[in-house]
């Protein structure tokens, strides 16, 4: 199988926040919530003929915001695999690059709307991957 691998954005600039971890403890500024890998098929009519993996951190305001994330997380992850869905059914290919720009923004509004609380103040897109089935 040939992979192709396009990496949208892996620079996180962690002097500017913390990491939130599952047992607490974070310093003050914005947090970080690393959400499992999304998995959508790249489908073309009734055929899948490959795979777009989607790697997303949710940057919260405070460590204090991150429980009510973790709480949502099913919630969130089913409006961010309809997000990325929706994206490779109509803009993804393993054959081409990824516009990592687009599905950031696709994935991030469909994230921030869906959050009432306004816990997450931004999504960040850390890897994306185009592969064939």
């Amino acid at each position: 199988m040939r992979r192709t691998r396009y990496l949208a954005a892996t620079a996180l600039v962690l002097s500017q926040g913390t990491v939130a971890t599952a047992n607490g403890g974070a310093a003050a500024g914005p947090s970080l919530l690393p959400m499992k890998e999304i998995v959508v098929p790249i489908v073309d009519g009734s055929r899948a003929y490959g795979r777009l993996r989607v790697k997303l951190v949710l940057v919260a305001h405070d460590a204090a915001a991150i429980a009510p994330l973790e709480a949502r997380m099913p919630e969130l992850r089913e409006t961010a695999l309809i997000a990325a869905a929706e994206f490779a059914r109509f803009y993804a290919s393993p054959f081409a690059p990824v516009d990592a720009a687009r599905l950031a923004r696709d994935v991030g509004n469909a994230l921030t709307s869906r959050d009432t609380e306004h816990a997450i103040t931004r999504v960040l897109l850390v890897g994306v991957f185009a592969e064939r089935s």
